[in-house]
């Protein structure tokens, strides 16, 4: 059996949950997602070159902030996101294997605090 290509998605504008939908099934997403309220939709990246998390102050990790992914390129940021648990962040620092080892995540909303 042939393995199924990673679906590649391009970022965008994300104002409700339709317009996060179309983000569904995406492998990678290239490009930025801007003003969002969920992760919702994109649940399924397992890999980005880079993620940056901020100044999302109503986003909301409801089941758990991007479970699949595991492995970033470049830096994983997540800072002055208010609707994050500090549960969430610190599954997601902990899970994800950074190969830049630069990490940057806070709770409060303020800047973040470089955590390697």
């Amino acid at each position: 059996m042939a393995a199924t290509a990673a679906v590649q998605c391009e970022g965008g504008v994300v104002h409700s949950a339709p317009e996060a939908a179309r983000y569904e099934g995406c492998g990678s997403i290239v490009g930025d997602l801007r003003k969002l309220v969920s992760l919702a939709g994109i649940e399924s990246v397992e890999h980005a070159r880079s993620v940056e998390i901020r100044n999302n102050p109503v986003l909301a990790g409801y089941f758990g902030l991007l479970p699949e992914l595991s492995k970033v390129q470049e830096p994983l940021v997540v800072e002055a996101n208010r609707g994050l648990s500090k549960r969430d962040i610190e599954a997601v620092v902990g899970r994800v294997a950074v190969q830049a080892q630069q990490v940057t995540a806070n709770v409060d909303g303020a800047q973040g605090e470089r955590l390697n």
